[in-house]
């Protein structure tokens, strides 16, 4: 790591690119000057003050360089202002600081351009340039974004809360922010920037933006946050991406509710059907049935219904058996039914159905009255075989007697 940082430092010390002289002629040879820097590690995404030392070799009273005009040229990775650094004698060091801004995603080692102006001989003027290579790395921000909710519904408008929280020890200020949707997935409908003057140390500021996500939306998009804020006097950049989860609607409404027998006993076997149907946008994987029990009520046989998948603008019907208990009072009953099924995230999701049933008893008093009905029948029988019985005796005694008499009578 010594000799990366000793390499990262010798590349600060380029060589002098000669640009051009102007002024009276013939023009006079520049006095010459070197410059270096004593921070070659830049920091991403902030305002870095580089020390610049800016040396005329000059000699002679009449070698000095005057107003001096130092800075860096901007790019796509820095964002430079020149400074006016007055006038440097011969044979001097002049130490030149220069605020650097370097973007969030610099990449690691960067080559810069310094450019200097200056006068020397009074009315000559020379402009050189010199590269000059930093190293960059990601240092702590006091400014940090934190966006949720992390899953949004597609086909409808979702709002988000972006909250800005400021971790350093001073005062944040000038917060301007912007924030961004891939436009395949999402509309913003919020106007953008959005502007905090000030956020306190330790504080947080909450912004709320409201998008449209659309239907088609991807599974996961990001949602990106850009913008700058000032720490003191120097200038940083706010840059944060979240990743964004997109589920589709999913809405299983019940229909065509049917009981079977429709208004069942106590003690019997009873079956609650009905279908299914996907209104959203999305396919509900894995879905099944699972009736809650009240008391008095059992299942029969499995005490879940699985019913499969049920895409979107799809129907399927479901049918759950239960018995009831043969001490169920009779009267209505609203039995739950959990549907459990499966998002395009694959998170559980759950939704209740509710079902009256209305159930039916006999009464004791007719149960009586049957058992009465039954013993009269039974005595009415006993009482005809009495009766047939002394019937077959009259019978038989009055043909004994008549035989008898016979006899008699041939004797």
């Amino acid at each position: 790591m010594k000799a990366y940082f000793a390499f990262a430092f010798a590349l600060v010390l380029m060589s002098v690119v000669y640009a051009g002289t102007g002024g009276p002629s013939p023009v006079p040879s520049p006095p010459g000057y070197s410059i270096s820097t004593s921070n070659p590690v830049l920091c991403r995404g902030t305002t870095n003050n580089v020390q610049m030392l800016v040396t005329n070799l000059g000699r002679g009273n009449l070698s000095a360089m005057q107003n001096i005009q130092l800075g860096v040229t901007s790019s796509k990775s820095v964002l430079s202002s020149t400074i006016s650094a007055g006038t440097i004698s011969a044979n001097t060091t002049k130490a030149i600081t220069v605020p650097v801004f370097v973007n969030a995603n610099a990449s690691s080692l960067i080559q810069v351009t310094v450019l200097i102006n200056y006068y020397y001989y009074t009315y000559y003027t020379d402009s050189e340039t010199q590269n000059v290579t930093f190293q960059v790395q990601s240092c702590g921000s006091p400014l940090s974004v934190k966006v949720s909710p992390l899953i949004l519904q597609a086909g409808g408008i979702q709002n988000l809360t972006i909250n800005f929280t400021n971790s350093g020890n001073t005062s944040l200020r000038s917060i301007i922010a912007y924030a961004g949707l891939p436009s395949a997935d999402a509309a913003l409908l919020t106007p953008m920037p959005m502007q905090i003057p000030s956020i306190a140390p330790h504080t947080s500021v909450l912004r709320s933006i409201s998008a449209y996500v659309f239907s088609t939306a991807s599974t996961a998009f990001p949602v990106n946050v850009s913008g700058s804020y000032y720490s003191g006097n120097a200038l940083n950049e706010i840059l944060n991406s979240t990743e964004l989860l997109s589920s589709g609607i999913i809405n299983l409404s019940a229909s065509s509710i049917a009981i079977s027998p429709s208004s069942p006993s106590a003690g019997g076997v009873l079956s609650i059907s009905f279908i299914l149907t996907n209104i959203g946008t999305s396919s509900a994987t894995a879905v099944s049935a699972e009736p809650i029990l009240p008391p008095g009520f059992t299942s029969f046989g499995s005490n879940s219904v699985f019913v499969g998948d049920i895409a979107a603008d799809s129907q399927s019907p479901v049918t759950v058996t239960l018995v009831t208990e043969s001490s169920l009072k009779s009267g209505n009953y609203n039995v739950p039914i959990k549907l459990n099924y499966l998002n395009s995230l694959r998170y559980n999701v759950s939704k209740t159905i509710y079902v009256p049933v209305q159930v039916s008893k006999l009464a004791t008093n007719d149960t009586t009255r049957l058992r009465t009905q039954s013993g009269s029948g039974e005595g009415l029988l006993v009482l005809v075989l009495i009766i047939v019985i002394i019937a077959l005796a009259l019978l038989f005694y009055r043909e004994r007697k008549s035989i008898r008499k016979h006899l008699k009578a041939v004797r």
